[in-house]
């Protein structure tokens, strides 16, 4: 597959995700973006974006607490966009900092000072 034709479906597939008001809105507020490059990068989020199969147990426990029963939810550019099962975003919200993130482990079984690990890793064990 030529990149001329990667292009070309991928703007096909950008073309199929519709935003709502609220989305719009929450782009806007939580991003910092305007309606245009808000629908830009939420359709990347949904044709690029990783799903929660992609992650971790823990990640994906905290993907279905925040999403919607029924709806897909796609991680992209440290953002989080809920879509509805017809393509439609739902909703934006902003990623913590210990997502994504793998824990260290040195065969310690217990953290000596849990305040500096959370500085360093940004989670707990």
């Amino acid at each position: 597959m030529s990149i001329q034709d990667r292009m070309e479906q991928l703007e096909q597939e950008s073309r199929a995700v519709e935003l709502s008001y609220h989305s719009i809105q929450r782009a806007r507020e939580r991003m910092g973006l305007n309606a245009s490059s808000a629908e830009r990068i939420i359709s990347r989020a949904y044709v690029q974006g990783l799903g929660s199969e992609d992650f971790t147990a823990s990640e994906k426990d905290y993907l279905k607490r925040k999403g919607v029963s029924g709806a897909q939810i796609k991680v992209y550019n440290g953002f989080c966009c809920v879509f509805s099962d017809s393509a439609v975003c739902i909703t934006v919200f902003k990623l913590p900092g210990w997502f994504g993130r793998r824990q260290h482990f040195d065969g310690k079984t217990k953290i000596r000072d849990p305040r500096s690990y959370y500085r360093h890793y940004g989670v707990i064990v």
